[in-house]
């Protein structure tokens, strides 16, 4: 599961991803 927070959706306006999280599930 990979999950990502950012300021924006368009990283050519200057947007950035704020918060990456990666969860590996396992059964």
């Amino acid at each position: 599961v990979l999950d990502t927070e950012t300021t924006g959706l368009s990283p050519d306006d200057g947007h950035r991803i704020i918060e990456i999280g990666c969860i590996e599930l396992i059964n």
